[in-house]
């Protein structure tokens, strides 16, 4: 007899494609943890930027303040 040619066994391929399901499902998990944490990071940065546009608000207006006595003391 002469060495068996033929395609991918069946138990082979079926082992593959449950693998492929199980792998499928695990990506999706971590997708959509990675996406929840994306989403958290962008809600945090809006609330820093609109800090950071406060804050550089009132040292403008400090620094006017100061400009102001500096001016008037002369």
């Amino acid at each position: 007899m002469g060495p068996k040619k033929g395609g991918v066994n069946q138990k082979v391929a079926a082992a593959k494609e449950k693998k492929a399901a199980a792998q499928a499902i695990k990506d999706n998990e971590k997708a959509r943890q990675v996406e929840a944490a994306t989403a958290a990071e962008w809600g945090k940065g809006s609330n820093q930027r609109g800090a950071a546009r406060k804050e550089a608000a009132a040292s403008k207006a400090d620094e006017q303040a100061r400009k102001r006595r500096e001016k008037e003391a002369l």
